[in-house]
């Protein structure tokens, strides 16, 4: 199941990028010109993939990166966290949500805030074919390996942290387990009749 649901984020993200391409089309070549760039006054691929400031480092922007997706995993694990006072199921997507966005507002500055492999690469993949081509992936000294890589240890790590430091001291409630019982239906027919005739004996009808 991981690859399909790795597959169904990366096309809805190249999707809702190819969306947003159409409904600002004019708008784009209005500000451009028609000449797509990623980097310089009119560079717009940024809209859509993330891209590091002129003064960051890639080994800055890779750490960067592990460290917003290491809170971003601790954060979404205290909230869905059944022995953390977790919200209820409605209030969950906007807790989430609201978390994401301080991240984002905290630690966006340097280049942006991917911490998510999918929502920074399926719309990469979508401006190499739409106008941009292959400088998306060679900008920046080939910047698109690090939010396509480091988001993966900032979730291990983040959820690694929040195990050793919380989960591991919570009570686990043990869990009741039904254990069915196959009976076959004669013994079950006769087990019935057994049963009534003691009925009818311990009231002295027979």
């Amino acid at each position: 199941m991981f690859p399909i649901y790795v597959l169904g984020q990366l096309l809805g993200a190249f999707v809702a990028s190819a969306c947003v391409y159409g409904v600002y089309y004019d708008a784009l070549n209005n500000f451009d010109g028609g000449n797509r760039s990623v980097i310089g006054t009119t560079a717009t691929a940024g809209i859509w993939a993330t891209y590091p400031q002129s003064y960051l480092s890639t080994l800055s922007g890779f750490g960067d990166q592990v460290f917003g997706t290491m809170l971003l995993v601790i954060g979404v694990m205290a909230i869905t966290d059944r022995f953390n006072t977790a919200p209820g199921s409605n209030m969950t997507p906007l807790a989430a949500g609201g978390l994401l966005t301080v991240i984002g507002m905290s630690f966006g500055l340097n280049c942006g805030y991917a911490i998510n492999p999918a929502r920074d690469f399926g719309p990469r993949a979508f401006t190499a074919c739409a106008g941009w081509g292959v400088e998306v992936f060679t900008a920046y000294d080939y910047w698109f390996w690090v939010p396509l890589v480091a988001p993966f240890l900032g979730a291990l790590s983040g959820a690694w942290l929040y195990q050793l430091l919380v989960g591991i001291h919570t009570f686990q409630e043990e869990e009741e387990t039904i254990i069915p019982l196959s009976i076959d239906s004669k013994d079950l027919h006769q087990h019935s009749k057994s049963t009534v005739v003691e009925m009818y004996a311990d009231h002295d009808v027979l």
